[in-house]
């Protein structure tokens, strides 16, 4: 599947997302920036380097998205920076490069009685590396 993705030579795929929960950090779905962008290989090797031997030049809606990430990137303020995200996402609906067909399903883990200052819930998600951000080097055995 990795050799026809990165060749361009793929119609369709079923693949895991970012769930949503920060599109800015993974923006793979909604614009073609990296040959993680499975539906738009060629157009992110453009928009990487123009002259690798895979690019080929988008068209001018996608090359729109580029630029409005390129916006998303040097806005100075976390607003600014979320509402040129949005107009960037709604770009990407009305495109519609990939279909999501739902978000995770909650999911559970197990820890003992005696553990302490584990969180209740976690976000878990391919930008979201968990268990590390809630910080496990304070959980504690009592």
């Amino acid at each position: 599947m990795y050799e026809r993705k990165n060749n361009n030579d793929l119609d369709a795929m079923i693949w895991g997302g970012e769930g949503g929960v920060n599109p800015i950090l993974d923006p793979r779905n909604y614009f073609p920036n990296g040959n993680e962008s499975a539906y738009a290989v060629a157009w992110a090797a453009w928009y990487n380097n123009p002259a690798d031997p895979v690019a080929e030049e988008p068209p001018a809606e996608i090359k729109a998205m580029m630029d409005k990430f390129a916006e998303v990137k040097i806005a100075t303020t976390w607003e600014a920076q979320v509402a040129k995200m949005n107009e960037l996402l709604q770009m990407s609906a009305d495109f519609f490069p990939c279909m999501g067909i739902s978000t995770p399903t909650p999911s559970y883990g197990i820890v003992k009685n005696n553990m302490y200052n584990v969180p209740e819930k976690m976000i878990n998600s391919w930008s979201y590396p968990t268990p590390a951000p809630v910080n496990t080097f304070t959980f504690f055995y009592k």
